[in-house]
């Protein structure tokens, strides 16, 4: 669907079409792989390492490589394949490789990339999507599915929201690889992490005159470079403007991931399993868009929501295109309560709030650190100063850093300033040196721990039935290497579909207690 909207606005301004590289999968398509390659499409392995043929990729990356150095535009996703969470996946770096490769070796001047994020207020494809959540594996293309995938036009699915990000020009990043090799990629520092250290206040968008974006999967290539005098120095300032690059990128596309109505109906919905009246529903959502204003006001709503009157506009068109999994429940109570209908639901209203933690991930964090300082079973005395707080905050930002692509290391100096604002802005109070939750903000910091706390869950689900294959009796051992021994030799072994499915099952336990961890995050821990 991203591809054919994309070609559609650049039909509707007027400007030529890009040339698209797609999965393989339509190439398998009797019918559809005809317009495919006719309107300029050509095709990409998903296992490049693994399925291709030395021939197949450098046949491929000679065909890309003219194509650009004919100016024509390529539309290509960075992550390789869709996000089954709502969060963006790692950047592959083929494609830009590729094209860097170009510049490096005088082919052409220049190669700009435009990132481009799309969002929807409701997924077309929603049931694939939840049955890949719940472990079955994703649906291979064909025509059955796209006539399937044809009737569900007609369903009405709310609003899209297309932003187009400022151009990058590869170029101008080899060249600051040169100068400042070491600063690259450091400049933008926490600019997701904090509103005052934003880089992308100035920028202005464009809709429609950008030209390609977001990558397909493709396998890193090598470079032999014939422009300096050291080649090992040349292959690593490639490598490193290669890998700026791709950042620049995810953190335009990360900038300008748009929260939508729908996400903001259902991060509030997740509250409570218990469910939510409607009253309550429309003050915290309102609440909640003001937040996201505050802290990231270049978001255009096509239906604002700065007065009550438009935000229940807002929620009652978002509860109608969740309409599948929530309901409105005992409707002879005077006032009669909204809750999500199972599991399954549960997951599918995750996968739209997940939209909004690129936005609170600071916030939620310290919110997260906070609470784990002042509710541990083994509280220290010190623990509520900074610095035990900055321990927890650095432990979260650790385990969290591969599912939240924190692609730089962690900054102390930002963290301690981000923790003292949180007195500021009303999260925490400070008695002398100790900081403690501020209950009074209960519901406000509810909400920004439900940003993380599924994910923090998903590896404690994994840890505990880690711990459930180690079977010793601690008895048996005197000393600590004795233990260990006993691990090592005292460990089941089993496959790692056998692990997720009985985390899963654990998990699955966590929906009677008002949480639930999808088996995605489990697999991704």
């Amino acid at each position: 669907m991203d591809f054919l909207l994309l070609s559609f606005v650049f039909f509707v301004r007027g400007i030529k079409l890009p040339c698209i590289l797609a999965d393989d999968a339509f190439l398998r398509l009797p019918i559809a792989n005809y317009f495919l390659k006719h309107s300029g499409a050509f095709f990409i392995r998903r296992n490049m390492n693994e399925d291709a043929s030395p021939m197949f990729k450098s046949l491929l990356k000679e065909y890309f490589q003219q194509i650009l150095i004919s100016h024509k535009a390529i539309e290509f996703f960075i992550e390789g394949t869709r996000s089954r969470t709502g969060l963006l996946n790692s950047p592959k770096h083929g494609v830009i490789s590729w094209a860097m490769e170009l510049i490096t070796k005088g082919k052409v001047e220049d190669v700009i990339a435009v990132p481009i994020t799309i969002m929807y207020d409701r997924l077309y494809e929603e049931e694939s999507l939840l049955h890949e959540q719940l472990g079955r594996p994703k649906e291979a293309e064909s025509m059955k599915r796209i006539a399937r995938a044809s009737m569900s036009l007609q369903t009405y699915c709310g609003n899209v929201y297309m932003k187009i990000a400022t151009p990058i020009s590869l170029g101008t990043i080899l060249k600051e690889c040169q100068v400042h090799p070491m600063a690259v990629g450091v400049r933008r520092e926490d600019s997701f992490l904090s509103k005052e250290l934003n880089p992308h206040q100035s920028q202005q968008l464009f809709a429609g005159e950008a030209c390609l974006v977001n990558e397909e999967k493709a396998p890193d290539s090598t470079l032999t470079t014939h422009n300096t005098k050291n080649d090992s120095v040349s292959i690593t300032l490639y490598r490193t403007a290669v890998e700026a690059t791709s950042l620049q990128v995810m953190e335009s596309l990360l900038y300008f991931t748009y929260p939508t109505p729908t996400s903001l109906v259902s991060t509030i919905l997740l509250l409570d399993i218990n469910g939510i009246h409607i009253d309550d529903l429309l003050l915290q959502v309102h609440w909640l868009y003001n937040e996201v204003l505050r802290k990231e006001a270049h978001f255009l709503y096509s239906s604002p929501m700065r007065t009550m009157e438009e935000s229940l506009t807002a929620v009652k068109e978002a509860l109608s295109l969740l309409d599948k999994y929530v309901l409105m429940a005992a409707e002879n109570v005077i006032k009669p309560k909204i809750i999500y209908k199972d599991f399954k639901s549960v997951l599918l209203l995750s996968f739209y709030k997940n939209q909004l933690i690129q936005i609170f991930q600071q916030k939620a964090i310290v919110c997260l650190s906070l609470y784990a300082v002042s509710n541990s079973c083994c509280h220290q005395q010190n623990s509520s100063t900074e610095e035990g707080i900055l321990k927890e905050y650095e432990f979260l930002w650790t385990i969290l850093k591969g599912v939240f692509l924190f692609h730089r290391p962690f900054n102390k100096y930002s963290a301690l300033e981000v923790i003292r604002s949180s007195v500021q802005y009303g999260i925490s109070i400070k008695d002398e040196n100790q900081y403690k939750l501020n209950t009074a903000m209960n519901k406000q910091i509810r909400i920004f721990c439900e940003c993380l706390w599924p994910f923090v869950e998903s590896y404690w689900v994994m840890a505990t039935t880690l711990l459930d294959l180690q079977v010793f009796d601690i008895s048996q051992f005197v000393t600590l290497n004795n233990i260990q021994e006993g691990l090592n030799t005292s460990t089941k072994e089993i496959t790692k579909e056998e692990l997720i499915q009985r985390s899963h099952f654990l998990a699955e336990s966590l929906f009677f207690k008002g949480k639930v961890v999808s088996q995605r995050y489990i697999f991704n821990t």
